[in-house]
């Protein structure tokens, strides 16, 4: 990973989440993933954004007391700034075939609600870092067996490197691809580019549970995600889920340039989580 301006700061700060809404899994499946990501906050800062629900399962305070790296902020699901489209989400829901029986209508608004994350964490300097990012609080899953593995927990001590931190493009706003299947990757180019098609919500091309910007980048990725996602919903577009913003986001003419896609080939390491290696 490249795309180096020379910035020499090593520092940056992550954000992440957990709200008891019906996700993909049972909360007994994410407890060791979350166990896994907060022992292992020693090379970087974590802002952990929850509410009452949230804290009744997992006590994510007893993590913070004993790393001053982890700091906790309450924040009501009503408080969110994709609570005001509540009645275009729940619209939404009902056409979202490929997922509206497997999620809460909550969850696909919470996904979009990532770039606020971010920006709030970054704004309000929770922790004052040159970088900020988000990092979906499954990312570390720990698996060493089956068809797609992880790196083991071991070897992510001091996960990220700082020197992978510092060469990063402050211009720039780091994504994963998981398609490399550059036929499907130029088709994408084109529909996203004509308004008078729609891409297909069951094809993935961009991670969304992490990525990373320059403080400076900030709000200006929560302002124009916020406003591709409003033109989607207000035009009746089934938004499958912020992956189909982001792509858009990532492929449209006039907001491609600012975006580093990173891409990991190989069929060993699940490619959903390729930063775990990016930045070790």
């Amino acid at each position: 990973m490249s795309e180096s301006n020379g910035n020499g700061n090593g520092n940056i700060t992550f954000s992440t989440c957990w709200y008891q809404f019906k996700a993909k899994f049972d909360f007994s499946v994410y407890a060791p993933w979350i166990r896994n990501m907060l022992s292992n906050v020693r090379a970087y800062n974590l802002v952990i954004y929850t509410d009452d629900a949230g804290k009744a399962v997992f006590d994510f305070d007893a993590y913070a007391a004993v790393n001053p790296r982890i700091r906790v902020i309450m924040k009501p699901f009503e408080s969110f700034r994709n609570y005001a489209l509540k009645d275009m989400w729940i619209a939404n829901h009902s056409k979202n075939l490929l997922l509206n029986k497997w999620v809460d209508w909550r969850v696909n608004a919470l996904w979009s609600e990532k770039v606020h994350f971010v920006n709030e964490t970054a704004t309000r300097k929770y922790f004052d870092t040159e970088f900020y990012g988000w990092c979906d609080i499954g990312y570390f899953r720990g698996r060493t067996t089956g068809p797609l593995i992880d790196l083991p927990m071991s070897q992510l001590r001091g996960w990220p490197k700082p020197e992978k931190i510092a060469v990063l493009n402050t211009s720039k706003i780091y994504y994963g691809c998981v398609n490399n299947d550059w036929t499907q990757i130029d088709h994408c180019i084109r529909i996203v580019n004509d308004p008078k098609q729609t891409l297909n919500p069951g094809l993935n091309f961009i991670a969304g549970g992490f990525f990373m910007l320059h403080k400076t980048k900030a709000e200006w990725w929560a302002v124009t995600y916020d406003a591709k996602l409003h033109q989607h919903l207000s035009r009746g577009r089934t938004v499958k889920d912020d992956q189909q913003i982001i792509a858009d986001c990532v492929f449209s003419k006039d907001t491609q340039s600012h975006f580093h896609i990173c891409r990991e080939e190989g069929a060993k390491y699940d490619v959903w989580f390729l930063f775990q290696r990016a930045l070790m």
